[in-house]
């Protein structure tokens, strides 16, 4: 399995040498995939331009894959996406990979609404045919395109059965951020193949990513405290969808999450962490001392997926540590 990272919003933005360097310590050390979010915060712009910082990976690194996890299909038109990343993959000599959700806080935060299903179903058409350079129709006006990447390949977020299905048929792979525990990653590959066998693939052709969020302190205990915040937007963006693979016995606190989220209310402080039970900790993330970590990867090493990408803290720095502790640890000790 491969342990790649997804690179969200900053506190602060890092200067882009200690962000470079950092990017390339992190393929030196074996991490791969190296992702980013493309994500506006609430009050403030909190990541610097995905594509520019991309362009910039692009050259900083010679073999980890890159790429989105996640933009979507509402901020940038699809043709502007597809070029820009079409670009990228010209810098990084074929290693790009596109990694498309329907949109979240991002877009609430801003005012916009995440895509429909039809909308993201005519976003994933229309990106690959541009990337094939083959004709496209785009709200009612023909398209063309010089792009010639078959290869390169175009990833969903999905979380729901919908989404997993469409993703089953029309995408090349599936970034999963339901959980990544044993019955979350069965019942989500039930409905990647439901999508794949209508459209008359074989479900073993569409790639699967894990997703998670990782946090390790000497202090275990700790550490789940430390990581309630981080987990708000992702446990509402999952349960907003349904019950979906929750235990019986779990369902009151996901109900209790729900009724007192507050969608702009979010980062380090947000009262939302209260409602974040000890369940959608271990659903959501790898958390607690190294030792704890090391078996939940394991774990998760056992549940058949070629790729987990995994988010972490706030700061550079804490994500360093986190990336070394995967890079001279964890990844010796798995492929041993």
């Amino acid at each position: 399995m491969r342990f790649g990272i997804q690179i969200s919003s900053f506190g602060e933005f890092p200067p882009i040498d200690e962000f470079l360097d950092f990017v390339r310590e992190a393929e030196a050390l074996g991490i791969d995939p190296i992702t980013l979010a493309d994500s506006v915060s609430t009050s403030r712009l909190h990541s610097r331009d995905i594509y520019v910082m991309l362009a910039l990976m692009a050259r900083e690194t010679k073999r980890a894959q890159i790429g989105t996890s996640v933009t979507n299909f509402v901020t940038r038109h699809i043709m502007t996406t597809v070029n820009a990343m079409a670009s990228v993959d010209d810098l990084a000599e074929g290693r790009v990979m596109i990694g498309f959700g329907a949109g979240d806080t991002p877009l609430y935060s801003v005012g916009l609404k995440s895509s429909s299903l039809n909308a993201m179903r005519e976003g994933l058409i229309a990106a690959r045919a541009l990337l094939n350079g083959e004709p496209v129709e785009l709200g009612g006006t023909p398209g063309t395109s010089n792009w010639r990447k078959p290869h390169l390949l175009i990833f969903l977020a999905a979380d729901g059965p919908r989404t997993l299905e469409l993703a089953g048929e029309l995408a090349d792979g599936v970034i999963l951020g339901s959980g990544i525990t044993p019955e979350v990653v069965s019942w989500a590959r039930e409905h990647i193949a439901a999508g794949a066998e209508r459209a008359g693939r074989r479900p073993e052709e569409i790639e699967l990513w894990l997703n998670a969020i990782v946090h390790i302190e000497e202090d275990g205990a700790a550490a789940r405290e430390t990581v309630r915040p981080r987990l708000c937007t992702r446990a509402n963006h999952n349960f907003r969808l349904g019950m979906n693979a929750v235990p019986v016995e779990e369902r009151e606190g996901v109900e209790r999450f729900r009724a007192n989220y507050d969608e702009l209310n979010i980062g380090a402080e947000s009262p939302n962490a209260k409602f974040i039970t000890d369940y959608m900790i271990d659903r959501f993330a790898v958390v607690g001392s190294p030792d704890e970590c090391l078996d939940r990867f394991r774990e998760i090493a056992g549940l058949g997926a070629k790729t987990f990408v995994f988010a972490m803290s706030y700061t550079l720095e804490a994500r360093r540590k986190i990336v070394r502790f995967v890079g001279e640890r964890a990844l010796p000790e798995l492929e041993g």
